[in-house]
C-alpha cells in the first residue's frame, strides 16, 4: 500500500540571515546563539497568558512552546551556518513573534528592547512565501486576534499594534504595507489546471445555479417550518425589530436565547451574555459588527435546517444559538455554542458551520461568568476576527 504524501507547509523565505538576525537581536548580538531558548520561553509566556484570558489550561495553541530545536537548526545548526538564505513555517513565525510581544526585564537571561521599527523590519525580511495555503493564512489571523485578548500582558510598545496578513500574503503593521513577498511558480499540473481553467470559465453559471436551488430550498422549508400560524411572523414587530438592514458594509451577527434541551425552556441569560461581549470586542477593535439579540425568537425545533432558515430570513451573516442540558436550576449548566457564518475569503463566501450536539463532546459544564471571559467562544471569535481582517 502506497504511503500517503503529507502535504507540504507553506514556508516562508529570508535572504539575509545576517539582517534578519538583527531585527531579532538589534542590541543584544550575544543572544544569536540563545535565540531558540529565548524565543520558546517567550512562547509559553503568551501561551499562559493566553489560556487565562480563555479561562481554559488546556488551550492548544498555533505556534510552539518547544521551538528551541527549530530556530537552533536554522540558525546555529553546523549545516546551517554558512548560508543566509533560509525558511521556516507558520509555527516557527508565530513563535519569534511571541519573541517580541513577550514582556521583558533587563534583569532577565533574556533581554532585548525590541521597538515596532525592529517588528517591520522583521516582516520586511521576509522576501518569498511558498506554498500558500489558506488554511495557514488563518492560523496567522487567529493567532493575532489572541494576541488582541492579552494587550495587557505583552511588551509596551507593541500594545494595540495590528499585523495582517492580506488575501495577497503581503504583512502590514497598522494598515502600512511592509513586505511584498513573492510568489514561487509550483510545479504544472495539467488535471488541476483543467478542472481550474473549468471553474473560472463557468463560476458565473455554477453560482447561479446554486444560488437559485438554494432559494428553491430555503422557501420551500420556510414553508413547512414557519407556517403563518407559528410563532414567527412576518408582520410582527417583535420579528421586525431582529431583522437587519441589507447594509452589507457591517458584519450582521443574530444571537438567540439557549433552548433547554429538557422541556420547552429558554434561558435569555446565555444569550444576552454573548451579546454583551461580543459588543465589547466591536468597541474595543472596531470590528464593524452589528449585533442583535433576538429574545423573541424562541424555535422548538433543535435542527440545524431550522436555524439556517432563520439566519437566511433575518439576513445575519452570522447567527450564534445554543442548548442547555439542565434539569434543575444551579449555577453552572451544560451548555453547548452553535454557530453559522459566512466567511469572505477572496471575494467568495464560503459557509462555515458548528451545529453538533453530541453530548460527549459538546456539552460543558459553563457558568454564566465564564461565558462573559469567552469561554466555549474561541471559534466564534477566530470568525469575528477573520472577516474584520484583523
Amino acid at each position: 500500500m502506497a504511503r500517503k504524501r503529507k502535504s507540504a507547509k507553506t514556508k516562508f523565505h529570508v535572504e539575509s540571515k545576517k539582517e534578519f538576525l538583527e531585527s531579532l537581536c538589534p542590541k543584544s548580538e550575544d543572544l544569536n546563539g540563545n535565540l531558540g531558548e529565548a524565543s520558546q520561553e517567550a512562547a509559553s509566556y503568551i501561551l499562559n497568558k493566553i489560556r487565562g484570558a480563555l479561562d481554559n489550561r488546556n488551550y492548544k495553541s498555533f505556534f510552539s512552546v518547544k521551538c528551541a530545536d527549530n530556530i537552533y537548526r536554522i540558525f546555529q545548526h553546523p549545516n546551517a551556518a554558512n548560508r543566509e538564505e533560509f525558511e521556516f513555517t507558520i509555527e516557527v513565525l508565530h513563535s519569534l513573534l511571541c519573541w517580541f510581544f513577550a514582556k521583558k526585564h533587563p534583569d532577565d537571561e533574556y533581554y532585548e528592547n525590541h521597538t515596532i521599527n525592529h517588528l517591520r523590519k522583521f516582516l520586511a525580511l521576509i522576501s518569498r512565501i511558498t506554498n500558500r495555503k489558506e488554511s495557514e493564512r488563518l492560523k496567522f489571523i487567529k493567532f493575532m486576534s489572541q494576541i488582541n485578548l492579552i494587550q495587557d500582558s505583552i511588551a509596551e510598545d507593541f500594545r494595540n499594534v495590528q499585523i495582517t496578513l492580506d488575501e495577497n500574503w503581503e504583512f502590514s503593521v497598522n494598515a502600512e504595507i511592509v513586505s511584498q513577498s513573492r510568489q514561487v511558480p509550483t510545479k504544472y499540473n495539467f488535471k488541476k489546471s483543467k478542472l481550474a481553467f473549468f471553474l473560472k470559465t463557468n463560476l458565473k453559471k455554477i453560482i447561479f445555479l446554486l444560488v437559485s436551488f438554494l432559494i428553491l430550498f430555503l422557501s420551500f422549508k420556510r414553508l413547512i417550518l414557519f407556517p403563518s400560524s407559528g410563532s414567527i411572523k412576518e408582520d410582527s414587530t417583535l420579528f421586525s425589530r431582529c431583522v437587519f438592514s441589507s447594509d452589507t458594509t457591517k458584519h450582521r451577527i443574530l444571537i438567540l436565547p439557549f433552548k433547554n434541551i429538557v422541556g420547552d425552556q429558554w434561558k435569555e441569560d446565555k444569550g444576552f451574555i454573548i451579546k454583551q461581549r461580543v459588543d465589547s470586542l466591536n468597541r474595543a477593535d472596531n470590528l464593524n459588527l452589528e449585533v442583535k439579540f433576538c429574545y423573541e425568537l424562541k424555535l422548538k425545533d433543535i435542527e440545524e435546517v431550522a436555524y439556517r432558515s432563520i439566519k437566511e430570513l433575518y439576513k445575519a451573516d452570522h447567527i450564534i444559538y445554543g442548548f442547555i442540558d439542565s434539569e434543575t436550576s444551579c449555577e453552572k449548566d451544560n451548555v453547548c455554542i452553535n454557530y453559522m457564518a459566512n466567511l469572505k475569503v477572496s471575494d467568495e463566501f464560503l459557509s462555515i458551520n458548528r451545529t453538533g450536539m453530541n453530548y460527549a463532546s459538546d456539552f460543558k459544564k459553563t457558568g454564566n461568568l465564564e461565558i462573559a471571559q469567552g469561554s466555549l467562544q474561541e471559534d466564534i471569535d477566530y470568525l469575528i476576527y477573520f472577516n474584520a481582517r484583523i
